[in-house]
């Protein structure tokens, strides 16, 4: 029988993909964090042991699921989000999406946060990087064509932020998913 080896890099960016979609319906997930105040996100990016990820991401899911439910997403919140996901190549901020919905920015924000568990920014930044990645790992696009398709016109900022939110610039993810094994053969 034969055991099929991943390379840790590939995997972490599956799992980071995988968190970022279920932080989508349960928010909660992206802000909870260990006893020693890491969050999954720092956990799948630093761990070094497939069981420490798994322990974590098991951990966190019941202390979710433990939590008394709360409201729903409002219909409101649901519409922006909606709208951002098939636009986030579009520079909108707080005041055009709290537009959309008739609402204040300052209302908007708080209703926002307080759905989605992130700040309107703080989640369009997410997105616009999960977007990135998956468009780095299924593209041949350059990184500076990568960022205008995800709203960001300066690429270097686009590179911070790729950076900041998944701890490897956009050239290191792209490689990461071009590793052929971590297997030695």
């Amino acid at each position: 029988e034969t055991k099929r080896c991943y390379p840790l890099d590939k995997l972490r960016t599956h799992l980071l993909n995988v968190l970022f979609t279920i932080g989508r319906h349960l928010p909660k997930m992206l802000v909870w964090h260990n006893d020693q105040g890491l969050t999954l996100e720092k956990i799948i990016q630093c761990a070094d042991k497939l069981s420490y990820v798994r322990k974590a991401m098991g951990d966190a899911f019941a202390a979710v699921c433990a939590q008394p439910q709360e409201r729903a997403v409002r219909r409101e919140v649901r519409t922006v989000v909606s709208y951002m996901r098939g636009h986030l190549s579009e520079n909108v901020g707080v005041a055009q999406a709290a537009r959309m919905v008739n609402f204040s920015e300052s209302y908007f924000s708080h209703v926002f946060k307080r759905d989605m568990g992130l700040s309107f920014i703080d989640w369009l930044n997410r997105e616009r990087v999960a977007r990135a990645s998956r468009l780095l790992h299924e593209t041949d696009l350059r990184v500076n064509e990568i960022a205008q398709q995800v709203g960001i016109d300066n690429p270097n900022y686009f590179s911070a932020l790729f950076k900041k939110l998944t701890g490897r610039s956009p050239l290191e993810e792209r490689a990461r998913g071009e590793a052929e094994s971590c297997c030695s053969q």
